[in-house]
């Protein structure tokens, strides 16, 4: 029984080097470009900009997001595990001559999404597609005139998917570079009331849940072969 035992220990254990030898670690840099169109998010912008038509600057709507991604990777053969932290931003501000106090004003809305994801993808041939289970962390920050400092409006978690497909082309000896169109689909919706108080003490009642689903392309450059 001792000898049966020792065995299948020793079986497992060479089967798990052999699968870590087999393996391939990469570190990935990321670049992204998404799309998204919240209209709750719009609707606070539009009644800010409104309430302000001195404005020679207005905050624009949130479309275009950008940000950079890192990633540690871990592939066997056609499957690979992945981990990734995900930054995308948006920066936009007012500015004008606010005719109350003949003063310059300015206000900066930054929004802020950071994840932190476990994925996994498939690759066959050249092309692969994946999906991830997302830790995220959303956050709206804000500095205006009169008032010291930059502070967060808003700061909450969540959690979200990643679903993408790609396409995997050697960049060189030791480089792999990949296109992938993604989709984000947040399972939360996050509250935004405490925005719209913010930026035009608006606290009627309202819906102010917004779901940031948001979809565009991403390129990623992996050390290795493809």
């Amino acid at each position: 029984m001792r000898l049966q035992v020792s065995k299948l220990v020793f079986s497992l254990l060479f089967s798990s080097a052999s699968f870590f030898c087999q393996a391939q670690f990469n570190i990935g840099v990321a670049y992204s470009l998404g799309y998204s169109n919240p209209e709750i998010d719009r609707s606070i912008i539009q009644d800010f900009n409104s309430s302000k038509p001195w404005l020679e600057n207005k905050i624009e709507p949130i479309r275009f997001m950008q940000g950079m991604h890192l990633s540690l990777r871990y592939r066997w053969n056609f499957v690979a595990l992945d981990f990734t932290w995900r930054n995308r931003f948006r920066a936009k501000r007012a500015e004008g001559i606010d005719p109350s106090t003949s003063a310059s004003f300015t206000r900066r809305y930054n929004h802020r999404f950071n994840s932190y994801s476990v994925g996994l993808e498939t690759f066959i041939g050249g092309f692969s597609y994946g999906g991830s289970i997302d830790i995220d962390n959303f956050a709206i920050r804000t500095e205006v005139t009169g008032i010291d400092g930059r502070y967060d409006i808003t700061n909450q978690w969540g959690l979200g998917s990643h679903f993408f497909i790609g396409y995997n082309l050697d960049a060189g000896p030791n480089l792999t570079f990949a296109i992938r169109p993604y989709i984000q689909m947040p399972w939360v919706t996050y509250d935004l009331s405490g925005v719209a108080e913010d930026l035009n003490g608006d606290v009627s009642q309202r819906n102010w849940e917004e779901n940031y689903l948001n979809f565009g392309l991403m390129f990623v450059f992996y050390n290795g072969e493809k």
